[in-house]
């Protein structure tokens, strides 16, 4: 699931993508489904894309028709939304995150980095008591205000660019697939383990015995399913995110065919 389409910049951090994907500007899920399909050992594989975001009425009520659902989600909204869905309708969310630090000064280098990886099921804690999601920031993500350049000037927020991952990516990924081994296997009986992080710096690999907030509201609405607190909204700042890189893309596919019709065959 996945509203965004594929730009030269994610081109480095998407395995499989290509340059012709970015010209085009295809669909990750058009781009995923293809590499899934190559990949897989299953003659017929069965794929489903949903060009949308978890976010609105249409994601959430996709991702609810699922047994287990991977967070690869960078924003704290959308986390924001799997984090109740998986204590409110009992669906298993897997999530897996990265933090780059860096040394203050305009020319600061990598300080350190770490990554985690989290199931979130009812008996362990949820994102906002482990202190990977914040509420105030999914509120401010839902009102646009992380997009809103006066707002970051007036908050005194950082304005850099987003660091490049790729090269942590692989380790969140393992990180996630193992967490998920723990959720079906159970090895050695023990079962989904407490949230991970490793510390890039100073190699250390860590569970974090994080504690329940007495009175947390998404760890307190257990199979509560539609009673759930609602983070959906019918618009919203990912409608922008959705509709504008759709119509681009269609636009740029349409001259890309229009010129290759103008080629000269041989």
């Amino acid at each position: 699931m996945d509203y965004d389409v594929v730009e030269p910049i994610n081109l480095d951090r998407m395995i499989g993508t290509t340059r012709r994907d970015a010209r085009r500007s295809r669909k990750k899920t058009s781009v995923a489904a293809r590499l899934m399909r190559a990949a897989s050992t299953a003659a017929s594989p069965t794929i489903e894309r949903f060009n949308t975001s978890i976010c609105s009425p249409e994601g959430l009520a996709a991702a609810l028709d699922f047994d287990i659902i991977f967070s690869c989600v960078d924003r704290p909204w959308p986390r924001a939304v799997l984090n109740t869905l998986a204590y409110a309708d009992l669906i298993p969310v897997i999530d897996g995150g990265i933090n780059i630090e860096t040394r203050p000064g305009p020319d600061g280098g990598m300080r350190g980095a770490s990554w985690r990886a989290h199931t979130l099921v009812p008996g362990r804690t949820c994102l906002q008591c482990s202190r990977q999601l914040a509420a105030h920031e999914a509120t401010l993500d839902m009102g646009g205000l992380l997009d809103d350049p006066e707002y970051i000037r007036r908050a005194g927020r950082p304005t850099g660019g987003s660091p490049n991952v790729a090269l942590l990516s692989a380790s969140v990924s393992a990180a996630q697939l193992a967490q998920l081994v723990s959720l079906v296997a159970k090895p050695a009986g023990f079962g989904v383990p407490l949230p991970l992080r490793y510390s890039l710096a100073g190699h250390l690999h860590e569970h974090l015995n994080c504690e329940p907030a007495e009175y947390c509201p998404v760890e307190k609405s257990v199979a509560v399913g539609d009673q759930r607190q609602s983070l959906i909204r019918d618009e919203g700042p990912w409608i922008q995110g959705q509709r504008e890189p759709t119509l681009l893309a269609r636009a740029r596919s349409a001259v890309g065919q229009r010129v290759g019709r103008l080629r000269p065959r041989g």
